[in-house]
């Protein structure tokens, strides 16, 4: 079963730097200091099969079990043993876990004598000298030995490629929003906390096992416990899997939290999974929510990041219900619409489009004039403005009531995009508008873009042309310097 939430998608011109920073340390550490770890625990398992120590220990682990009742542990295991002694680690593995033998095993109380207890506390203490070759043994948190070192190292170690891979999937999809949201250091410092506090409850109910704990999930557990806290009743999408159903679904993100709550302790009571260490997700998740908590009261939040998703869908629902008001000829009450999302949003041209759209069908207004006037004015140089610009100017220099409103910087700017988007007749009809301003410099300098269209498109006698006449209009101009300096250059060729 999995509930993952998705809010957005990474902002790379802000990427999360800490986030990212966890996950190449977490590979890097697994790369360089856990790359022999299979082979030194497996050097350690082949001592203990050949050593006397499975002779010693599983006789007396049936024996415990059966003064205890676990009559089906004794069957399950005697079945392995049965099958021949390779099959002994299938005994010896979750008996090194059962910390309750373990403890009375050390404690010497189930030798029958002295001098057994002393031959096998040797072999013991060479096994586990073996085992401490392996960086995930050596750095793991062991509940009966727990250290400060390793409340922090097991952290950043792992069992496997895929322990690894798939807590980092997580840190990534859940740490990046979590960042955003409280800011790089309160985020390091909550990431840190969570992981302590699920090892300190590892330690706390299991204070006399001796199997070490590795693994990031339960500073992930929580973040994730952040992530339902941060974004609290605010709705987001999130992808559920149960069984073999899957889909997606929007609720509010603290509804994950009793989820995954309850689904840690379902595994843990249930015991489904050796290995995975509830104790560390519970703890995590509990310690992440807390800390989000406090954090939204004290350390300050990126409110504007979280409430991303809502105002995307308030934009939504406000473009569908001018486009809903545009199909029932509402234009006026649509063009006020769009007019305020084109102000809130002035470099998306689809809500300007729209405003124009809706306020052309009345060419007398002043919604028609500023809708038309805020189009004209794009300064973006890309063929689909080109063609907007052109298109609109068209249509407006058509439909405009009592006449255009055309001031010299606008038209300057239409010139310059139905050159630069090669609309020469266009540019050259423009332009014959431009030339009544009195501001000389906007004048000369968009017909010396025109010019320039003209020669990149090998039009010699236009390019020409133009140049000539900035020369003789413009005299005093820089667009004027510019051109003569061109001039010359043809003359000379």
């Amino acid at each position: 079963m999995f509930f993952i939430p998705f809010f957005r998608k990474v902002d790379w011109s802000n990427p999360p730097l800490a986030t990212i920073l966890l996950i190449a340390l977490n590979c890097l550490i697994f790369v360089i200091f856990q790359s022999d770890d299979n082979k030194y625990t497996e050097q350690a398992f082949e001592f203990y099969l050949q050593s006397e120590l499975p002779d010693i220990e599983i006789p007396l682990y049936l024996d415990y079990l059966q003064k205890n009742n676990r009559f089906e542990k004794i069957e399950q295991y005697q079945a392995y043993l049965d099958q021949g002694d390779e099959y002994r680690l299938a005994v010896a593995a979750p008996m090194q876990q059962d910390s309750g033998f373990m403890t009375l095993l050390e404690s010497g109380r189930l030798f029958p004598d002295t001098a057994q207890f002393t031959d096998w506390k040797t072999l013991h203490q060479q096994f586990q000298s073996k085992m401490q070759q392996a960086t995930w043994y050596a750095y793991g948190l062991k509940p009966n030995q727990p250290t400060a070192i390793t409340f922090f190292t097991n952290m950043f170690l792992h069992g496997s490629w895929g322990h690894l891979i798939g807590n980092m999937v997580f840190l990534f999809i859940i740490g990046f929003v979590v960042e955003y949201a409280l800011g790089r250091n309160s985020y390091l410092a909550g990431y840190l906390l969570a992981g302590l506090v699920g090892g300190v409850l590892y330690v706390l109910i299991n204070s006399t096992s001796q199997t070490a704990t590795v693994g990031a999930s339960g500073a992930i557990a929580g973040l994730m416990g952040m992530y339902t806290v941060l974004f609290g009743l605010r709705k987001i999408n999130f992808f559920y899997f149960v069984f073999v159903y899957f889909d997606y679904i929007k609720a509010p993100a603290i509804i994950l939290l009793p989820i995954w709550l309850g689904y840690e302790f379902f595994q843990l009571l249930m015991q489904s999974e050796q290995g995975i260490n509830y104790y560390a997700h519970i703890g995590g998740l509990c310690s992440g929510a807390l800390y989000a908590f406090v954090a939204k009261q004290y350390l300050g939040v990126n409110l504007d990041y979280l409430d991303q998703n809502d105002k995307e869908d308030a934009i939504k629902h406000r473009y569908e219900q001018g486009m809903d008001l545009l199909a029932q000829l509402k234009a006026s009450e649509a063009a006020t619409i769009f007019r305020s999302l084109a102000e809130e949003y002035p470099d998306n041209r689809d809500y300007l489009l729209q405003w124009y759209n809706a306020a052309k069908q009345q060419p007398a207004s002043e919604d028609f004039h500023a809708a038309s006037g805020r189009i004209l004015i794009l300064a973006d140089r890309t063929q689909p403005t080109y063609q907007l610009i052109r298109s609109t100017y068209n249509d407006y220099m058509k439909l405009a009531q009592p006449k255009p409103k055309l001031h010299s910087g606008l038209l300057a700017n239409v010139v310059t995009s139905l050159s630069l988007g090669g609309f020469f007749d266009d540019a050259e009809k423009s332009l014959i508008l431009l030339k009544r301003s009195t501001h000389k410099e906007q004048v000369a300098e968009a017909t010396l873009i025109l010019a320039n269209a003209f020669h990149k498109a090998n039009n010699r006698s236009k390019y020409q042309h133009y140049l000539q006449f900035i020369t003789q209009e413009f005299a005093q101009t820089a667009a004027a310097v510019e051109a003569s300096r061109r001039l010359q250059w043809l003359n000379s060729g």
